[in-house]
């Protein structure tokens, strides 16, 4: 019954989802639409470069296009705050299914926009004779599929370790804010480092680690951490 209580929440709770993704479809689309027209009257618009030059300025932009922060925050004010009463859903098993069918709608959300990104940036690299290779391309973009990802699971490790509301829906934990910040600064910090290979790689072996223990940590903890204050 768990997929279908998660698909009932996310089918009542659409226009919370679908109108800021409305709006970064936009964000996305607008740019990359002037970039292209302008290819055929400007052609230096965009410095000569390498494509694994732009991955920096992409961290932090998927930073910003995620919705899972305010989806989570929806989840709890509309859902769990009544949910958590009752003590078959604070089971191990029951918290970790709904944790995993959250984690699998959001990052279908946020797939979709990424996968967007990656059509544009593609056909930009074309467009303005960036370099690349077929690898480095696809390296590019799995990179940026991979970082999708752990945004999406991020804000929901978050939820369910540290759990920040109160039934009166104000944030009592001040770990979401801490943990959030420290994300945000990396991602903003990574706008100040030259891309390449290695960052790259790095980004690739810090976030699939991320990945790892955020959910061995769900697994094995939340049943203790995820309940009302």
């Amino acid at each position: 019954g768990y997929a279908y209580m998660n698909e009932l929440f996310f089918k009542r709770h659409k226009r919370l989802i679908y109108k800021p993704i409305k709006r970064r479809v936009i964000i996305i689309l607008v740019p990359t639409a002037l970039l292209f027209v302008l290819s055929f009257f400007i052609k230096d618009v965009l410095e000569p470069t390498s494509l694994m030059a732009l991955l920096p300025p992409f961290v932090f932009l998927l930073y910003l296009l995620n919705i899972s922060e305010r989806a989570c925050r929806a989840m709890f004010m509309n859902c769990d705050v009544s949910l958590l009463h009752y003590g078959y859903y604070r089971q191990k098993e029951a918290i970790f299914t709904n944790f995993r069918i959250r984690l699998w709608t959001l990052s279908k959300y946020n797939l979709f926009l990424v996968a967007l990104v990656c059509l544009s940036i593609n056909l930009i690299a074309y467009v303005y004779k960036i370099t690349f290779t077929w690898q480095s391309l696809l390296l590019f973009d799995f990179t940026l599929i991979v970082l999708s990802f752990f945004f999406s699971l991020h804000y929901l490790f978050v939820y369910y370790i540290f759990q920040p509301y109160n039934e009166e829906l104000d944030m009592k934990n001040p770990f979401l804010s801490i943990l959030n910040a420290i994300v945000y600064f990396l991602c903003y910090l990574s706008l100040r480092i030259e891309g390449s290979y290695v960052f790259t790689i790095g980004v690739l072996i810090v976030t699939l680690l991320y990945i790892a223990i955020a959910s061995l940590l769900v697994w094995k903890l939340a049943f203790k951490t995820f309940h009302l204050k």
